[in-house]
């Protein structure tokens, strides 16, 4: 073992301020170089010190109470601000990862009107099986689902006949920011003369077409 290790060990145990742990540092490698200097192996020097830990009750010894509690209290409180900075950083974390909703109308980065035009004119489409111009519109992942086979497949599994649309109810929207990204979900009700259907419509940032959901 070097004698800085053997020293950093004695430090390690001894609990007093950190201008006290240096000092006892130079103290014994003052000591370890002058017995070297003398003609003494390494090994033979730091055997003859004893342990770490003898060494190191010996300093504590001579320390007051009042020091080791005052080193005690500076522990603790770096323990509790390194606590605190994990607590925070998980907090930004979560606050990151985990999604947050706001009311359109007071959302900086979707106009409300804008919102509800863009919804219409999905619905719209989908009314008239314009696939062509949906695809369009949308994020990538969602195009190879904009097809008229997927499409009629999913009105099937609400009814085989919707007939014509009949009202358009009230739009509800709502922003979703989710790690970083924002989303504007909207819901709502068409009645048609057969069926009555609520879609649930996702647009990105981009008011590209980034969700789409029929019951």
């Amino acid at each position: 073992m070097s004698p800085e290790k053997y020293v950093k060990q004695v430090t390690h145990k001894v609990v007093c301020s950190k201008s006290k742990k240096r000092d006892i540092e130079k103290q014994l490698l003052a000591e370890i170089t002058e017995r070297m200097q003398a003609g003494e192996g390494v090994d033979c020097i730091l055997s003859s010190m004893g342990s770490a830990d003898e060494i190191a009750e010996g300093f504590n010894e001579s320390i007051s109470e009042a020091e080791k509690k005052a080193c005690k209290r500076q522990k603790l409180y770096k323990i509790l601000i390194v606590v605190v900075l994990i607590i925070v950083i998980a907090g930004i974390f979560i606050r990151w990862y985990m999604p947050k909703t706001n009311d359109v109308k007071d959302s900086q980065i979707f106009n409300q009107t804008e919102v509800e035009q863009k919804l219409t004119e999905v619905i719209d489409l989908l009314d008239k099986d314009t696939y062509d111009t949906l695809q369009e519109m949308s994020i990538d992942q969602l195009k190879p689902v904009l097809t008229k086979t997927t499409m009629d497949n999913a009105k099937e599994d609400l009814s085989t006949d919707w007939g014509e649309r009949t009202a358009l109810g009230s739009i509800y929207s709502q922003e979703v920011t989710q790690k970083g990204r924002h989303y504007v979900i909207c819901q709502v009700n068409a009645s048609y003369k057969n069926v009555s259907v609520t879609y649930t419509i996702t647009f990105d940032e981009h008011m590209k077409l980034a969700g789409l959901y029929l019951k």
